[in-house]
């Protein structure tokens, strides 16, 4: 059996802590991660000094960039009885609403009274980005892009590409659910990057490094 990636938004609303979960019908072929660094700002502002070179504010920034494809023939053969009906709008809604503010937070706006001056900010659901069992990270969708490529009679789309932007949540409170999760991911990745001391070692028994 295939692991298969997905998103995991915990949008609470109408149907309280039950997750929506956007599981990708067929894994991306290619997953690009972006990094850069978070300079610590030097004293009195200015450009950072030579004697500030190598301090950071942080782990850096990273965004993660994938394409996902949707096919509603095939889903319709695995058994889905909603794709004949509205063919893969259902996904691609699941996907838009993680740019929206979560439903408590839209039905308060709703009843808002007509003549208040305060409107508290909106505020995102918590989504986990799991990418097998290596890599589960909390993160916020920062850009969508949805390629609708076919439709039925209706005109609802049965096959559509969507890009997907991510940023990764490094620094949240260490109170807060998500912390926890990219915590473990990170102890992962220092132990995974261990392993290239063993890489090194048989690189020096080989003569390959000096």
């Amino acid at each position: 059996m295939v692991t298969k990636g997905a998103l995991i938004s915990f949008a609470g609303g109408f149907i309280g802590p039950i997750p929506d979960i956007i599981v990708f019908q067929y894994n991306p072929a290619e997953l690009s991660r972006s990094l850069s660094q978070r300079r610590v700002a030097p004293c009195g502002g200015g450009e950072p000094t030579q004697a500030e070179p190598f301090r950071i504010d942080g782990p850096p920034n990273e965004t993660i960039t994938i394409k996902a494809e949707f096919n509603g023939d095939d889903m319709a053969m695995d058994g889905n009885p909603i794709t004949p009906l509205v063919g893969v709008r259902p996904a691609l809604g699941a996907l838009e609403m993680l740019l929206y503010a979560k439903g408590e937070q839209a039905l308060s706006a709703v009843l808002r009274a007509p003549g208040s001056l305060t409107t508290p900010p909106d505020e995102l659901p918590l989504v986990i980005f799991a990418w097998g069992p290596g890599r589960v990270l909390p993160v916020r969708l920062t850009a969508l892009t949805v390629r609708e490529q076919e439709f039925d009679r209706l005109l609802n789309p049965i096959r559509a590409e969507v890009d997907l932007s991510l940023e990764v949540l490094k620094r949240l409170p260490r109170d807060h659910v998500a912390r926890g999760i990219y915590d473990y991911t990170e102890k992962q990745m220092r132990v995974v990057a261990r392993m290239q001391m063993i890489n090194n070692v048989q690189s020096l028994l080989a003569g390959v490094l000096p």
